[in-house]
């Protein structure tokens, strides 16, 4: 994907002339937009030359404004697959991963490829074999943070079964490599989660979105041996969020490491709140899911993929 065909994409679906996106756009934002004009707008959709990642920022919401609900218009009938093409792998590695290496490690990987590293719902595994796998995935991350982690507490297996929860698994063959758990709940139990009035482990399945409402995203645990199946991990989390657009609000987590609150702020999540216990202070960061698309690191993913360097 590129900007040039996204923006053509988007005027021709809002049925604009480049005349009436010109007028439309500085009426938008008449600062950023000042001294735009049809030949500018061409030159854009031509590939001529691009915008800067901050001006294609507010293009990608003017047209979120003129689709109301559309975290990421004129993507709406792509499926994950295509979304996961698009996505540039270096700047997912940078957004989630950057210089950090605490929830993701620097096991060696040169041996692996994107061919032979596998992601696979822990839903689509035979009961025996998703007992096994959270079993070495509770064991991977209580080796490195055991103050942080609390899965055995948590009804994990029938979470994952539940339609719209994501508990995705990275493997090397048959080693677990990395994985990351997501849940869709009810806007009101994330709120009481993120203000800490509640604990994860409290929750029932009456506490999770059914896809007739609004689902509001709660980022569990995620953890990664290596860079390459963070990276695999992310763009799949990326690609789901574009897919299932119309039918998530938001996305939070509450963390107590600094390298996830770093990664939260990349992925342009507000903070929202702070809880102290026994010395250890927790941070909860909350945004909706058009300012979470809407920022310069995931334009940069999905508009630079032709200056993207792959593995």
């Amino acid at each position: 994907m590129n900007f040039s065909d996204y923006l053509k994409t988007c005027r021709e679906q809002s049925r604009l002339t480049q005349e009436q996106l010109v007028e439309e756009l500085y009426l938008f934002d008449d600062r950023v937009f000042r001294g735009l004009d049809t030949t500018t707008v061409s030159k854009w959709e031509r590939m001529v030359t691009q915008p800067k990642v901050p001006k294609q920022v507010r293009i990608l919401q003017y047209f979120q404004g003129r689709q109301k609900g559309k975290a990421f218009p004129c993507l709406d009938n792509c499926s994950i697959e295509e979304n996961e093409s698009a996505l540039c792998k270096r700047g997912i590695e940078n957004l989630i991963i950057g210089k950090r290496k605490e929830l993701v490690l620097n096991f060696p990987s040169e041996m692996m490829t994107a061919d032979n590293l596998t992601l696979t719902h822990l839903r689509n595994k035979e009961q025996q074999r998703q007992k096994t796998l959270l079993e070495v995935a509770n064991d991977m991350r209580n080796s490195y943070h055991p103050a942080f982690t609390h899965m055995q507490d948590m009804p994990i297996r029938s979470w994952a079964l539940y339609p719209g929860n994501l508990f995705l698994i990275s493997q090397y063959k048959d080693v677990v490599t990395g994985f990351l758990f997501v849940l869709r709940l009810k806007k009101e139990i994330q709120k009481k989660i993120l203000h800490f009035e509640m604990q994860p482990n409290a929750l029932t399945l009456e506490d999770f979105a059914s896809f007739d409402e609004p689902g509001n995203h709660l980022i569990l645990n995620f953890f990664a041996l290596n860079p390459k199946s963070a990276v695999l991990l992310s763009i799949r989390y990326y690609a789901h969020l574009i897919a299932n657009q119309d039918n998530i609000e938001s996305i939070g987590a509450a963390v107590a490491k600094e390298e996830a609150k770093r990664i939260l702020e990349n992925m342009n999540l507000s903070l929202i709140d702070r809880y102290t216990k026994e010395d250890t202070e927790v941070t909860s960061y909350r945004e909706i899911l058009p300012n979470v698309i809407a920022s310069e690191n995931v334009v940069r993913m999905l508009f630079r993929k032709e200056a993207c360097p792959e593995e």
